[in-house]
């Protein structure tokens, strides 16, 4: 079971000797949240003014998911919160206590009083109390815990069918004479297969439907022929058999695209830098060099070696210098957004564009008119920083003492081509994303079972885009909050080169088991609530998306074995936790003899100190809040403290004696913020026994002061 995160500033471990705190400027690491999609799809602020604004803080290059912030000594504060970017309601900022799912309020973090109280000019803060470096830690280090790490990588999951021109006539090869090894299949002719591939050179949209087809049932969706498709791909039934594991046709494998994190917090794969496992030099998606027998029988798939034939290559050529500038409206390079389609209305109208490179610098020079050079083969002194150069006609990498451009930017050998592949993810819509991709040949991508780039035919690289805020999905407008489905086909029809470059701010996922709980209002009860608990399990490895099983049906009438957990406080894995035995009513109002349909009367809840509750559902080690609950009054601690004047805070022996102005309610906390003990002043007064020796910090009103215990 995941442990949920707890952002407490209590405990951490001071290192021995921490140089003194003189700099004018402080250094603050911060892993993200790991596991939270919303975090990982988005740009961390930190406020020093409790979340009223905020400064973007870089991701750490050194770091695996780290992120920091440099700030002046005299600009630091007690009032610090961190933040998404696109979080305008402030839903999830961390802060002492802070935490995101349960929609507590973070109260702020001392941040000025730690710094000052380690003594140091650097602080490191670990989110995920799983990669704490000791039992009893609590997240704040002065030197950078080793091992502690975020994530800057995850993987697509993703089918690929592989077949060949001889097996399918969709398929063929590029020849300076012609369709070099075009000969028909299927009971389809070499002439007839000619024709079709000649229909589809260049962007031919419209091939596809615009919704992905769902008769199969609703968890095999795959994208249907139209009318229009047919010029290029024979029938619906031919079509089929491209993402569809087919006997003498195709054979399934598996593959994942690892996708990695770029220094704007957008998440991309770009092949022209990968090394396809198998191939003897970078550039290009190659996907199945290494096809076997036992491989593909693993997969549960029919062996078929003609698939697996091996032709002529060429490795990826870049784009000139002025379509790689990243252009400020968009956020991407100029190229990735010169074609219109489902989801973009803001580049141009590229039908039947890169099937050449005549037609394709035509269209680009009329957009760009200084990009002198638009594909590298013309000018290779433009290749981007990194790009391998080649010895002419070899796979042999040029070493950085040779001349580069003596060489070639494009290898040339053999690889296996001829092969379609697809995906099947989910993600948290919210405002701002975008998603991006470029290559050859086919490529569909539905978002909530929608078409949102349309780039069918056989082509060079080419570019399609989408603005999720303006995109609208089967279901209507995308909805903040909201899980949608992205799905995405692709065919490497044509040889002689295979690329693809997925750019996006958006954090995937393959289909994720959830637990949804949905509330009703007793009308006969202003104090009861009766819930609903469903169970949506999923089964999104590859294999499963070759069987088409990539989900199962939501259940609710009969959801598994339900673990219900009562935990004081917000925190899933709190101290104060318990189980609660179903089929009974615990505490007089927390009814469970329903095991799916909980029902909470909290007017008839007793037995319980006082303070916050919260009640979560457990199922197969996810877990889920039902509903939080107050038993007594308002919160000692104010979250919006009112203003205290004249502080006075001393030892007095074995307690803390404070004394203050204009305020009712004080804290004591340890040094990293964990409030210890809390309470009333009287008459501006207060002596709080402790038990035991220290440093602690005391806050009152708005001021914080600390105070030393012998």
């Amino acid at each position: 079971m995941k442990k949920h995160m707890k952002f407490l500033l209590c405990g951490a471990i001071i290192s021995a000797g921490a140089v003194s705190a003189n700099a004018a400027t402080k250094h603050l690491g911060v892993l993200i949240p790991p596991q939270y999609d919303e975090w990982l799809s988005d740009i961390p602020m930190i406020s020093m003014d409790g979340g009223k604004t905020g400064t973007a803080m870089p991701l750490d290059p050194d770091h695996c998911g780290w992120a920091y912030a440099d700030i002046d000594t005299d600009k630091l504060t007690d009032n610090v919160v961190m933040f998404r970017k696109r979080d305008t309601a402030r839903e999830d900022m961390i802060g002492v206590n802070g935490n995101w799912e349960t929609n507590a309020v973070a109260t702020p973090i001392t941040l000025a009083t730690l710094f000052e109280a380690y003594n140091t000019d650097t602080l490191y803060f670990v989110s995920d109390e799983d990669q704490f470096l000791n039992p009893g830690d609590d997240g704040w280090y002065t030197q950078f815990p080793e091992g502690a790490e975020g994530v800057c990588k995850y993987d697509i999951p993703m089918v690929v069918y592989d077949t060949d021109a001889k097996l399918h006539p969709a398929f063929s090869c590029y020849g300076m004479t012609g369709e070099g090894c075009q000969k028909g299949a299927q009971g389809i002719s070499a002439s007839e297969a000619l024709k079709a591939t000649d229909a589809c050179i260049g962007i031919t949209t419209g091939l596809v439907e615009n919704t992905l087809d769902e008769t199969v049932n609703q968890f095999k969706r795959k994208p249907k022929l139209t009318k229009k498709g047919t010029a290029c791909f024979f029938s619906e039934e031919l079509f089929s058999q491209l993402f569809n594991a087919t006997q003498d046709v195709n054979e399934a494998s598996c593959t994942t695209l690892p996708l990695m994190r770029s220094s704007n917090y957008g998440w991309g794969f770009e092949s022209d830098y990968f090394q396809s496992p198998g191939a003897k030099a970078p550039g290009g998606f190659f996907p199945v060099e290494q096809s076997t027998d036992e491989s593909i029988k693993a997969m549960g798939s029919t062996p078929l070696a003609d698939a697996r034939v091996k032709r002529a290559a060429d490795g990826p050529i870049f784009y000139g210098s002025e379509l790689r500038k990243i252009n400020d409206a968009t956020g991407y390079a100029n190229i990735k957004t010169v074609c219109n389609g489902p989801g973009w209305d803001g580049g141009k109208d590229c039908e039947g564009v890169f099937g050449d490179g005549d037609m394709t610098e035509t269209l680009i020079q009329s957009i760009y008119r200084d990009a002198k050079c638009v594909i590298g083969w013309s000018c290779p002194d433009q290749a981007p920083e990194g790009w391998s150069f080649f010895k002419i006609g070899t796979e042999t990498v040029l070493s950085s003492s040779e001349n580069k451009l003596s060489g070639s930017p494009r290898w040339t050998g053999e690889r296996n081509q001829h092969f379609c592949t697809e995906s099947h993810l989910t993600f948290t819509y919210n405002e701002g994303q975008t998603f991006s991709v470029l290559g050859d040949d086919d490529i569909w991508v539905y978002i909530d079972n929608k078409l949102a780039i349309d780039l069918g035919g056989t082509h060079l690289a080419a570019p399609g885009f989408v603005d999720l805020n303006k995109f609208v999905g089967k279901s209507g407008k995308l909805v903040v909050g909201e899980s949608y489905n992205l799905d995405m086909f692709t065919c490497d029809r044509r040889t002689t080169m295979s690329n693809l470059t997925i750019e996006t701010n958006i954090f995937m996922r393959a289909k994720q088991s959830s637990i949804q709980v949905q509330a009703s209002k007793d009308q006969n009860s202003s104090t009861t609530t009766n819930y609903q608990i469903c169970y949506r399990k999923s089964q999104s490895d590859c294999q499963s998306m070759i069987n088409g099983t990539i989900e199962d049906p939501e259940t609710c009438a009969s959801a598994p074995s339900i673990k219900f957990v009562l935990t004081k406080g917000e925190n899933y894995n709190s101290d104060e936790s318990v189980v609660l035995e179903v089929g009974k009513v615990h505490y007089g109002g927390i009814d469970l003899t329903n095991i799916n349909k909980p029902l909470i009367d909290r007017s008839k809840i007793n037995d319980l100190s006082d303070g916050e509750y919260t009640l979560f559902a457990e199922i197969e080690g996810k877990y889920k809040k039902i509903t939080s609950f107050r038993i007594g009054g308002e919160d000692a601690i104010t979250t919006k403290p009112v203003a205290a004047s004249n502080l006075k805070v001393h030892s007095n022996g074995a307690s803390i004696a404070i004394t203050a102005q204009g305020a009712k309610t004080y804290a004591v906390m340890d040094m990293m913020g964990r409030v210890l003990k809390s309470g009333n002043l009287m008459n501006g007064q207060a002596s709080i026994p402790m038990n035991r020796s220290g440093s602690f910090m005391v806050r009152v009103g708005n001021q914080t002061q600390r105070v030393n215990l012998k």
